[in-house]
């Protein structure tokens, strides 16, 4: 049996105590074919007491593949406070084997 599940306006969020990544995506699940992601955007970071730079909204993949899940991605460079250490931290949301996870990385 084939299914369609539609996602509109999803959250995607990480919170951290010193800094925290938000973004918005709509995407669909299919029961026997290859899930997707249409659209994502509506970011949102901050930094308590820092900045951030290099924001990079972006969708990766936007159909879900035989080796790798569809993927869409906000990333950026955290800046903490007293400028003496910046960090690379991403956010994705990952669509695929029908069912939609979310992933707090340590890169770009």
């Amino acid at each position: 049996m084939t299914y369609t599940t539609t996602c509109k306006d999803r959250k995607v969020s990480y919170q951290l105590a010193t800094y925290g990544f938000t973004f918005y995506a709509n995407y669909t699940i299919v029961g026997l074919d290859y899930d997707s992601i249409q659209w994502a955007g509506d970011w949102n970071i901050w930094v308590a007491g820092g900045t951030y730079t290099n924001p990079s909204m972006r969708i990766i993949r936007a159909k879900e593949t035989d080796s790798a899940k569809a993927e869409a991605r906000l990333s950026a460079t955290i800046n903490l406070s007293g400028g003496n250490a910046s960090i690379s931290r991403s956010l994705s949301l990952l669509v695929g084997g029908n069912s939609a996870t979310d992933s707090w990385n340590a890169y770009y």
